[in-house]
C-alpha cells in the first residue's frame, strides 16, 4: 500500500495524468489493511509479535549466495518450483540462477531508462522487498524463503505490464498481436494449471510438509510433522520425525528439546538430560530447553510426569 501510494503521488511529476480519481484505486487496499492489522495484532500480540531467538541464527549471506537467491526469486516467477520448505541454492544449477539474476539487472536498467511511474515503482518494489531476505537489511528471516516471492513478484510484473503496454501503443501488426496474445494465453494457462496443482499442497500442515519432504529432505519439515503427530497422539511418529530432523541438522535445538521431553515423559532421565543439553549446546540459552532441564532436576528423583515445554 505505501508503494502504491507513492506511485499515485509521483505520477504527475513523471508525465502521467493528474486525475484525482486515481486515489480511489487505493481504497480497496486500505480497507483490506485494517482487518489484516487487527488479525496480526490478535495472533502475535502486537504488530511485530515476539520474534523467537532461534530465528535468524544463520550468518549474513555472501555476495554469491545473495545473487543466487535473487536469481531463484526470478525463476520462481517464470515457473514455480516443486514446493519445499527450504531451497538448497547450492544444489541447484548456478548457471540458470546467474542468468536469472542478469535478467533482473537488465530489467532494472530498462525500468530506470523508461522512467515511467509503473517501471520506477515496480522495480523499487522488487529491490526493496528482496533486501531483507538477502540480509542487506538485518531482519530475523531465512536466507531464502519461497513465501517472500509472492511479495516480490508484483513489482516485476508491474514493470513487465508497463513494457507490454508501451509495445501495444506502437500499434504492432495484426499478426504480431495475435502471436503475442496466443503466447500470453498459453503462459497464463500453464501457470494457472501449475498453481492449481501446487494449491493441493496447502490443504493443511500435513500435506504442506509432506510435499516438502517429497522434494528435498528438510529438518524443518520433519520438525513440524513431528509436532503435528504429537498433537494427534502419535508419539512414535513424532519421535521418528524429530530424530530425522536432528540427523539432518544436529543444530536443531527445537527438535532436541522435543526429544528430551519425550524421553522425560517415558522416565528415561539420563537420555532426557542428554537431549536438553544437546539443545542448549546447539542454541545456548534456548528458553524451553533450559526450563525443561531445570524441571528435570526437580522432578526426576520423584519420577513424576514431565509435561515439558515445546
Amino acid at each position: 500500500l505505501p508503494l502504491a501510494a507513492v506511485l499515485v503521488a509521483v505520477a504527475p511529476r513523471l508525465g502521467a495524468g493528474t486525475d484525482r480519481r486515481r486515489w480511489r484505486m487505493l481504497l480497496p487496499l486500505a480497507v483490506a489493511l485494517v482487518p489484516y492489522l487487527a488479525a496480526r495484532v490478535a495472533a502475535l500480540g502486537g504488530l511485530l509479535g515476539d520474534v523467537p531467538q532461534v530465528v535468524g541464527r544463520a550468518g549474513p549471506m555472501g555476495p554469491l549466495a545473495a545473487v543466487l537467491a535473487i536469481g531463484k526469486y526470478v525463476t520462481l516467477l517464470a515457473w514455480p518450483a516443486d514446493l519445499t520448505v527450504v531451497h538448497d541454492l547450492g544444489a541447484e544449477a548456478a548457471g540458470l540462477l546467474l542468468a536469472a539474476f542478469g535478467a533482473a539487472i537488465a530489467l532494472t536498467a530498462v525500468a530506470v531508462w523508461r522512467g515511467t511511474p509503473a517501471c520506477l515503482v515496480g522495480i523499487a518494489w522488487f529491490w526493496l522487498g528482496v533486501a531483507p531476505t538477502i540480509q542487506v537489511i538485518a531482519l530475523p528471516s531465512a536466507d531464502f524463503a519461497e513465501r517472500h516471492a509472492y511479495l516480490l513478484h508484483p513489482g516485476l510484473l508491474l514493470v513487465l505490464a508497463d513494457l507490454a503496454a508501451a509495445a501495444l501503443a506502437r500499434r504492432p501488426s495484426r499478426k504480431a498481436t495475435i502471436l503475442a496474445g496466443v503466447g500470453v494465453a498459453l503462459a497464463v494457462g500453464a501457470l494457472g494449471a501449475r498453481s492449481i496443482v501446487r494449491n493441493r499442497d496447502w490443504r493443511d500442515n500435513g500435506t504442506l510438509f509432506e510435499s516438502a519432504l517429497a522434494v528435498r529432505p528438510s529438518a524443518l519439515a520433519h520438525f513440524n510433522l513431528g509436532n503435528r503427530a504429537r498433537r494427534n497422539g502419535d508419539i512414535r511418529s513424532a519421535v521418528a520425525h524429530w530424530e530425522a530432523a536432528v540427523a539432518l541438522d544436529p543444530g536443531d535445538a527445537d527438535a532436541w528439546n522435543q526429544l528430551g521431553v519425550m524421553a522425560a515423559n517415558a522416565g528415561r532421565w539420563a537420555e532426557a538430560r542428554d537431549r536438553f543439553q544437546r539443545a542448549l549446546a546447539a542454541f545456548p540459552g534456548h528458553p524451553a530447553a533450559a526450563e525443561n532441564l531445570r524441571l528435570l532436576d526437580r522432578r526426576a528423583p520423584a519420577r513424576r510426569p514431565h509435561p515439558g515445554h515445546p
